[in-house]
């Protein structure tokens, strides 16, 4: 799911030149852009963004520079996340911030080294189940030998799943449901939740990086 290829972001402080102008300079500014682009079709749609959701739109490093590094394969829906909460397509937002989670999920399951019942690949299990593998494997790193790094692990373990359990049933489920729609609040709680699990794993792993099963020394206390 994309939106649309160009888009002409506008607010009432700055536009195309990127000064200032009243509605009268900005039309004349936006009349002058079509007649010299010889590409431009017969008809152009404008879609003016509110000028906080424009901070949003075409960028791909929402969730901080860490989760960009962490997991480059969302990098392409957070930044569709954004476009999707500028223009205010709140439904769609949701879709492509779900993706992003999901990604994270994959990768505290491979940390955690999770195995599924009659080898089913881990790219292909439900979140339900991945989740309930997670669970059992906060239940054992609980009972790992108590020391400082025993401690930082599961703190780390145990605030990657609080952070994911706030949304993992109201809009994973309601997404399922195509008669529902979400508003922008939401949305945009959403936003900062799933950026928060991500946020929170990208300090520890990534896609292509685990941390050991069992956590051993001090170089594991600080974050």
């Amino acid at each position: 799911m994309e939106t649309a290829g160009r888009l002409l972001l506008l607010d009432s402080a700055k536009r195309v030149s990127g000064k200032k102008m009243d509605s009268f300079a900005l039309a004349t500014q936006i009349c002058s852009v079509l007649e010299t682009d010889e590409s431009a079709p017969q008809k152009r749609v404008f879609l003016i963004l509110d000028s906080e959701r424009g901070k949003l739109a075409n960028r791909s490093d929402l969730f901080g520079v860490s989760v960009t590094a962490a997991f480059p394969s969302a990098e392409a829906d957070i930044r569709e996340a954004g476009n999707c909460l500028a223009a205010e397509c709140n439904t769609a937002a949701v879709f492509h911030l779900m993706r992003v989670a999901e990604i994270g999920l994959r990768a505290l399951a491979r940390d955690r080294r999770v195995r599924l019942p009659r080898k089913e690949p881990l790219d292909l299990a439900t979140w339900e189940t991945i989740i309930k593998e997670l669970e059992a494997a906060e239940d054992a790193i609980r009972q790992y030998p108590k020391t400082v790094a025993q401690a930082a692990q599961f703190a780390f373990h145990n605030a990657a799943m609080t952070r994911f359990s706030k949304f993992k049933n109201v809009f994973r489920h309601q997404l399922m449901n195509a008669r529902e729609q979400f508003g922008p609040d939401h949305a945009m709680g959403l936003f900062e939740d799933v950026r928060a699990f991500m946020y929170t794993l990208a300090n520890r792993i990534g896609e292509n990086s685990r941390t050991p099963l069992v956590w051993k020394g001090r170089k594991w206390v600080a974050s």
